[in-house]
């Protein structure tokens, strides 16, 4: 009886130790890890002259996945040849075999793909610092914000066109500087020579630095970018929002509804509901198995339970794609239905405008001190699914507002019409063409039936 009594204790005891020593882990229940990576301290210190080795020493706070970091530390410009990188804790040493180049300014950006061994936490900012291997440090500088969907893989690209023709073509060519935005967007190419420079952002697909126009896609500014000896440029946005339905795209034709079997796509579906009143009805013919003729004379508009129809208006947009909009704007409340009877079939879609009850405001100003004194587009793009954009074209300055918006959370995007065709012009980085001024409003519009949001700024 003892010996078994011994022996029990005995188990107990021992799975406790080996609990204990098993266990190193934090104890459950304590607050959530989700924190990223910090820098703690860098050498050479930031903005060291007269720097003559070959050592960089990075030390971040924490336990930081090595693989994340050591593809994610960038230097510019860059070196003909990779750097070794040894660890020691929480630090790691990366040595370029040979001397960097003299007097050269070089910038280490060590950026946000870096993440903590445990939780796989991402840095929230890119850390960057400046060292110069002559008696003075660059100092000008280019910055922005990047507008996109996602910020992942984006960079933005710098070429000094100093040595290159004004017509060359960025692909495929390793770009003088590299910047990586931080999670708000935000980027700054820092520490750089001054001069004139060809600047675009880059979502690069395979990470390795160089722009390939047949994988990665490109976005240009708005702003020339010479930059003099120790001064700034800010405001070089880039914008990777889609900002047009492009009509003819595959991904667009997609989102389309049919029309019975007939062939006929439409972009609202049967019963749809607070509908703009400023629709316009994207269509599209599948394999142009429907005359446009055909279409013109079988489709047809009635309004309110009519039986007269109401005058539409057909404009191609290519063989296959026809916008159909009333030759008059609805009004808020109306119901509607469009009919499409041919000797095969019978389809009808019944919708109905927004009324003024269901509806939200927004209005504010727009200030214009650019060259371009032409008039403003500003549209109100939906981030709720099933809301279509809703665009109002003001003057180059002055008031502006949107009534009978229907409820939903929106972005607010904003251009100078330059070329007067209503349209974005994205600008094109060979040839290489500007895009048009844009401007983003800093935060999305959430709204509501009833309510009217004021004071909305936009500034050119």
């Amino acid at each position: 009886m003892k010996a078994r009594y011994f022996v029990k204790r005995f188990l107990i005891t021992f799975l406790i130790i080996v609990s204990g020593c098993a266990n190193q882990l934090p104890p459950p229940g304590g607050p959530e890890d989700t924190k990223g990576p910090v820098v703690l301290e860098v050498s050479p210190l930031p903005n060291t002259t007269s720097f003559h080795g070959n050592k960089i020493i990075i030390r971040f706070d924490e336990d930081v996945d090595k693989r994340s970091v050591q593809e994610s530390i960038l230097i510019t410009p860059d070196t003909d040849t990779k750097p070794e990188f040894e660890w020691d804790g929480n630090e790691v040493t990366f040595t370029y075999p040979g001397n960097l180049l003299p007097d050269r300014t070089y910038t280490i950006v060590v950026g946000t793909g870096v993440k903590d061994r445990i939780a796989g936490n991402h840095m929230d900012m890119p850390f960057q610092f400046a060292f110069s291997t002559g008696e003075k440090l660059d100092k000008s500088s280019v910055s922005g914000t990047i507008y996109a969907p996602t910020l992942n893989k984006i960079k933005i690209f710098a070429y000094l066109t100093e040595y290159k023709s004004e017509n060359f073509n960025p692909d495929g060519l390793k770009p003088d500087f590299i910047a990586i935005p931080g999670s708000d967007g935000n980027y700054n190419l820092s520490n750089i020579p001054g001069g004139d420079y060809r600047v675009i952002s880059v979502i690069d697909e395979n990470n390795n630095f160089i722009f390939n126009e047949n994988l990665d896609k490109v976005s240009v500014s708005f702003k020339k970018t010479f930059v003099n000896e120790d001064s700034s440029i800010a405001g070089v946005d880039f914008n990777f929002f889609e900002v047009e339905d492009e009509l003819n795209s595959v991904s667009y034709l997609k989102t389309l509804f049919p029309v019975g079997t007939t062939g006929l796509y439409i972009n609202i579906k049967n019963s749809a509901e607070n509908l703009p009143v400023g629709i316009i009805f994207n269509s599209y013919i599948k394999n142009k198995k429907l005359p446009f003729d055909q279409l013109r004379s079988d489709l047809k508009l009635f309004l309110n339970g009519e039986t007269v129809e109401s005058k539409l208006v057909f404009n191609p947009v290519s063989d296959s794609v026809i916008q159909i909009f009333p030759v008059q704007k609805f009004e808020p409340g109306q119901k509607g239905k469009l009919t499409f009877i041919t000797k095969e079939t019978a389809d009808t879609i019944n919708f109905s405008v927004i009324e003024r009850d269901n509806a939200g405001v927004v209005e504010g100003s727009v200030t214009n001190k650019t060259e371009f004194q032409h008039r403003v587009v500003i549209r109100l793009m939906p981030t709720t699914e099933g809301l279509f954009t809703i665009t109002e074209n003001p003057e180059y300055s002055g008031r502006f507002r949107f009534d009978l918006v229907p409820e939903g959370k929106y972005r607010l995007f904003s251009f100078i019409d330059v070329d007067g065709n209503g349209r974005f012009n994205k600008g094109s980085y060979f040839p290489f063409e500007l895009s048009e001024p844009f401007f983003f409003y800093h935060e999305i519009l959430n709204i509501r039936e009833r309510w009217e949001i004021e004071n909305v700024f936009i500034r050119f």
